[in-house]
């Protein structure tokens, strides 16, 4: 009974080396088929994942196609509504930029209309100054050229003085004082109507001082009259005051007096009797003078007003060709007074030009 198995092996030719062999080999080859199974499952998910894609993006799509077919199939119903209302907000628009382009228009215009205001209202008031100005220059040389004539008429006249042989000649004892002039009227003043009148002040007649006689030490009463004197009977009146003779006690003051001719000696002048025509043809100088520094005074005042701070027009030289004031540049002082020195202030007036205005006149 032992040898049974063994004969049974024997006679199917099968040995355990072999069977052992084959089931391995079957399992490697069942492993083997395990494998390419799960892959071939791990592609068909994948797949199937891919294709579920698929099929929702084209669902998506479905959806979005339908709804632009909705959307253009409402369009095309209410197009004529819609291009309605583009037209209407299109013109909506149109007139909102109408009127904000006639209002830019009408504030344009009134800052245009605004400018030539002011370019007319500068224009006039550039031209009254040019008017006042010339009025000035005209009355200033008119004023000056009819007080030069004035001046150079007038010719005042000296008082009369009585001759030496009416006057008595006067006595070595008596005191002598220069008579007072005559009075005689002011020559009357031409008047012109272009001239500015003035009147030369009455300086009131000096009283002439009480002037002492004193004999020189030694001389008698009855010696020829001192070489100071000299012969002032032409200067004097006939009438003439008696005083008392200088007692030898007051040969001191004398001699005081004698030593201080300075206080004493413009009392006994003889040209004292023509100072007063001296000092009434020399009224007119400080008349003239005042009224010529008044004139010019109004002048540089209007120059200053009306011509400093402008704007050069052009180009202005002098006559040797050097550059007083350059086009565009502001008028000083300095350069209206050079100008007016060079004879070329008109022209600076004519070019000139306002600030603000921009036009010259």
């Amino acid at each position: 009974m032992e040898d049974r198995p063994q004969l049974k092996n024997r006679m199917f030719g099968l040995s355990q080396q072999k069977v052992s062999g084959y089931l391995r080999q079957l399992k490697h080859l069942q492993e083997l088929e395990r494998t390419e199974m799960e892959n071939r499952l791990q592609f068909a998910r994948e797949e199937n994942d891919r294709l579920r894609r698929e099929r929702d993006e084209l669902t998506r799509q479905q959806q979005l196609q339908a709804e632009q077919m909705y959307l253009r199939e409402l369009l095309l119903s209410r197009a004529d509504a819609v291009l309605q209302v583009m037209r209407q907000h299109t013109l909506s628009e149109v007139e909102g930029l109408q009127r904000q382009l006639e209002q830019k228009q009408a504030e344009h215009q009134r800052k245009i209309d605004s400018i030539e205001g002011q370019i007319d209202h500068y224009n006039n008031l550039l031209t009254n100054m040019l008017q006042e100005f010339g009025a000035t220059m005209h009355k200033f040389t008119n004023s000056s050229f009819d007080l030069l004539e004035v001046l150079e008429e007038f010719t005042p006249e000296a008082p009369e003085v009585p001759e030496a042989a009416e006057s008595p000649s006067p006595s070595p004892s008596a005191p002598v004082t220069p008579s007072a002039p005559e009075s005689k009227p002011e020559p009357e003043e031409p008047k012109h109507e272009n001239v500015i009148q003035f009147k030369a002040k009455q300086q009131p007649e000096p009283k002439p001082a009480p002037a002492r006689q004193a004999r020189a030490a030694g001389s008698a009463p009855g010696d020829a009259p001192l070489a100071f004197w000299g012969n002032i009977g032409s200067f004097v009146s006939g009438q003439v005051e008696e005083e008392e003779p200088i007692s030898v006690g007051e040969s001191r003051d004398w001699m005081y007096e004698e030593s201080a001719p300075a206080q004493e000696a413009p009392h006994l002048k003889p040209e004292r009797v023509r100072e007063p025509l001296v000092e009434a043809e020399s009224e007119f100088e400080p008349e003239e003078s005042r009224e010529s520094s008044a004139v010019s005074a109004e002048i540089l005042s209007i120059r200053n007003r009306y011509i400093v701070g402008k704007i050069s027009g052009a180009d202005l030289q002098d006559g040797s060709g050097r550059l007083l004031v350059a086009k565009g540049a502001k008028i000083t002082e300095e350069v209206a007074a050079i100008a007016e020195k060079a004879g070329l202030l008109p022209d600076l007036i004519v070019n000139m030009k306002l600030p603000d205005a921009g036009e010259d006149q």
